[in-house]
């Protein structure tokens, strides 16, 4: 039994999952974006961006794997996260540059890419 077929349990409906996740965010407008469950909760630009920036965080920095590019592109020049260094920031921690549907969509591509 090779190693393919033995992980493909595992992997096996993801990319649909892809897919709904890039329909259900390519729709959304600037203020619906930016609706949050809470006041001190994520709007859901942010949340869209720490699941895209992890990937590319995970598998850059913890497995080694992937175009650096990708990875870089989630560095912010800032953050409005108090205490957090900047070198560990992404796009989620800078409030003040709300991403984008398209720029999300093109980040959860990317980085299905590394998948």
């Amino acid at each position: 039994m090779s190693a393919s077929s033995v992980l493909e349990p595992f992997y096996e409906g993801w990319s649909h999952h892809q897919q709904l996740l890039l329909a259900a965010i390519s729709g959304l407008n600037q203020k619906q974006l930016a609706l949050r469950t809470g006041p001190d909760e994520m709007a859901i630009w942010q949340m869209a961006s720490h699941m895209a920036g992890s990937r590319a965080y995970w598998f850059h920095d913890i497995l080694g794997e992937g175009d650096p590019a990708v990875r870089d592109m989630f560095h912010v020049e800032s953050t409005t996260v108090a205490g957090l260094p900047l070198h560990d920031a992404g796009w989620e921690d800078d409030e003040t540059h709300p991403r984008a549907a398209s720029e999300i969509v093109n980040a959860f591509e990317q980085t299905w890419n590394l998948i």
